[in-house]
């Protein structure tokens, strides 16, 4: 069985607008890195083309997404270009369906990880969608964990 170390450093996407292929030069340094979402929800509230503006910097490899909750809701979230993107790191094809939370995301001591990375180019987004199914006020946080690829 391939760990996921291993696939993180054998595996990348490429092809998405606001993706760009791995890095191939062993001049990379790789700088861990986290985007913090923290968002309040009404009962049964739905918050829609939400974005994430990345730092213009240095390209963004996602690799683990991890939440906590108040309460269950659904989630998705789209590249640039507007495909859906789940939990392969890659387009879901022809499914729009929002994921439940602990179909999505892991938690602190099982983070949530794409079976491939997500690349991003300095400056891209990430876009997401919100909404509760617990009927109740539900505070959330969601961290994207990864890495910032510098050249040395």
């Amino acid at each position: 069985m391939v760990s996921p170390h291993d696939l993180y450093h054998s595996r990348g996407l490429s092809g998405a607008d606001d993706s760009i292929a791995p890095p191939q030069d062993a001049g990379i340094v790789e700088i861990e890195h986290h985007y913090v979402i923290e968002r309040s929800l009404t009962a049964l509230q739905s918050l829609e083309n939400l974005v994430i503006t990345l730092d213009s910097d240095a390209p963004f490899r996602l690799l683990q997404r991890v939440r906590t909750s108040t309460g269950a809701f659904r989630f998705r979230m789209t590249n640039t270009e507007g495909a859906w993107m789940h939990s392969s790191g890659r387009n879901s094809g022809s499914s729009t369906e929002k994921i439940r939370d602990a179909n999505f995301f892991g938690t602190a001591q099982l983070p949530g990880l794409f079976l491939a990375p997500m690349l991003f180019k300095p400056g891209g987004i990430i876009k997401y969608d919100l909404e509760d199914v617990s009927n109740a006020t539900n505070a959330i946080q969601i961290v994207f964990s990864g890495v910032k690829l510098y050249q040395r």
